[in-house]
């Protein structure tokens, strides 16, 4: 099966003026269709220099990076964005949503985005929030909303693009313990389930319990276990 996702020799140098600090050194990740991946290390292991790789939102000092067997590496700037559209949704700690938008205004903005008419983006959101159990919530904001909801709401909006690959970045840090099992579960039943690879970042043990795999990164290289 060919990966959603495949990382070959990946290096990553930061230049802070004279100083060059290497954030990966060699990093070498296949993430399949239908798998999970839980990245965990120390704090400055590169993790979420790898998951912003994996986003194009950072591009590696060399090496390749492979989306659905495409080589990204080469793309343009302008080229960039369009791949992250199609193939990659992303849910952050900080949930991300626009305050004066609700859920199913924030769940549809992708779409609308990319130029979808407007009804199609909201019965796609409305049923994205049924999915994830808010269906009485559509109309809150996010002012009204509890962090599990608002995450909820985050994971609807990183879905409803349909992409290949979903990264989340510590998605349960700002929650309790029970809205932290409540989304993770929701990511392995939505996702997993309909054959989405998906990297988890997080410091949070809790998460192992809802990947296949759990890879460990120090010094910005994986010490174990194997990284495909």
């Amino acid at each position: 099966m060919e990966a959603a996702v495949s990382i070959r020799g990946v290096h990553k140098t930061y230049d802070a003026g004279a100083v060059a600090v290497s954030a990966l050194n060699g990093v070498d990740l296949d993430v399949r269709p239908g798998e999970g991946v839980m990245l965990m290390g120390p704090s400055g292991s590169g993790k979420t220099t790898l998951l912003s790789i994996m986003g194009c939102i950072l591009r590696p000092t060399r090496g390749s990076v492979r989306i659905r067997g495409r080589e990204i590496t080469v793309l343009s700037e302008r080229e960039l964005p369009r791949i992250r559209l199609r193939h990659v949704g992303f849910v952050f700690q900080s949930f991300n949503l626009f305050r004066a938008l609700t859920a199913e205004e924030n769940v549809a903005l992708p779409l609308e985005l990319a130029g979808k008419a407007g009804r199609e983006a909201r019965v796609r959101a409305r049923s994205l929030l049924d999915a994830v159990g808010l269906t009485k919530r559509a109309q809150a904001r996010p002012g009204e909303m509890s962090g599990g909801e608002k995450q909820r709401v985050a994971i609807a909006r990183a879905l409803i693009g349909e992409p290949d690959i979903i990264l989340a970045d510590e998605p349960t840090a700002a929650l309790d313990s029970v809205a932290g099992r409540g989304v993770l579960g929701v990511l392995r039943e939505l996702s997993l389930a309909q054959g989405r690879a998906v990297v988890i970042v997080s410091h949070d043990n809790r998460a192992s319990a809802f990947v296949d795999r759990v890879v460990y990164l120090e010094d910005g290289r994986i010490v174990g276990p194997e990284g495909t």
